[in-house]
């Protein structure tokens, strides 16, 4: 069986030519034609689909929360500036295994991630009231102040320029930065 070949192109990303390939699934012969791959920096996948919203902004920046990094990218507009394109080791998991461990040595009780993310969120739980401020502000003090301190060190000021958090961590981090003096305008896309 002959797969037929094509190549296209795109403005934004890069784009690799088109492959075939033959596979079988359960003895049928089955050919697949990958037209286009679309390959783009890290978080800027997740913003396309608000890209008129964004392209009212001359300039915002797009923070992507993870389990184990932060990635920060600038748009200009809505293309990418990979100048502005970095990958902080601040994530969602350190944070969970560092309030895990804090929790267990002052208050000598085991917690784990759910616990973590229902006293963040505001959802109702069994956990003593210390423990609960424990988490509360060992996320704020250390984890979310955290982000956007490294965030200032790098020049990445969201006091002037907009922000769209996504990722795992915009979630859990949310209420802290729409409180924070540091982030003047943020979207969440969660």
């Amino acid at each position: 069986m002959a797969c037929p070949r094509s190549t296209t192109s795109c403005g934004t990303a890069r784009v690799l030519q088109a492959r075939q390939r033959q596979v079988r699934l359960q003895r049928v012969p089955i050919c697949l034609l990958i037209r286009q791959i679309l390959v783009y920096p890290q978080a800027y996948a997740a913003v396309v689909p608000q890209a008129q919203a964004i392209r009212q902004n001359p300039r915002t920046f797009v923070v992507d929360i993870g389990g184990f990094t932060t990635d920060v990218l600038l748009l200009r507009g809505i293309q990418p500036d990979m100048q502005v394109c970095r990958s902080l080791e601040l994530g969602v998991i350190p944070m969970s295994d560092g309030i895990i461990g804090r929790v267990s040595a002052l208050h000598d009780i085991k917690i784990d991630d759910d616990h973590i993310a229902d006293v963040i969120q505001g959802r109702s739980t069994i956990l003593p009231d210390d423990v609960r401020e424990t988490i509360r502000s060992t996320v704020k003090k250390s984890y979310a102040a955290g982000i956007l301190d490294k965030l200032r060190e790098l020049q990445v000021d969201l006091r002037a320029t907009p922000a769209v958090f996504m990722g795992g961590g915009a979630a859990l981090f949310r209420p802290f930065f729409e409180e924070s003096p540091q982030v003047a305008k943020a979207e969440f896309i969660i």
